[in-house]
C-alpha cells in the first residue's frame, strides 16, 4: 500500500526502527525525499474510487451467491 513513499525497517530489529527514527529526524534531504513521495502517493487514492471499487466488489459477489 505505501510502495516507496515509507521508510521501511525490519520489525524484528528495535535497534534498526530507531535507526530509522534518528535517520528521519536530523536528515532534512530524507524527510523531504519523502514527504515529495507521500504527496504523490497519496493521489492514487480517493474516497469515490474506494466506493466505487466497494460496490464493484459486493456486486461481484452477490452475483456469485
Amino acid at each position: 500500500v505505501c510502495g516507496d513513499a515509507s521508510y521501511y525497517f525490519d520489525p524484528y530489529s528495535a535497534d534498526d526502527l530507531a535507526k530509522k527514527i534518528i535517520e528521519m529526524i536530523f536528515d532534512k534531504s530524507l524527510q523531504d525525499n519523502f514527504i515529495r513521495k507521500g504527496k504523490k502517493h497519496v493521489r492514487k487514492y480517493s474516497w469515490e474510487n474506494t466506493a466505487y471499487q466497494t460496490k464493484r466488489i459486493i456486486k461481484e459477489m452477490l452475483a456469485i451467491s
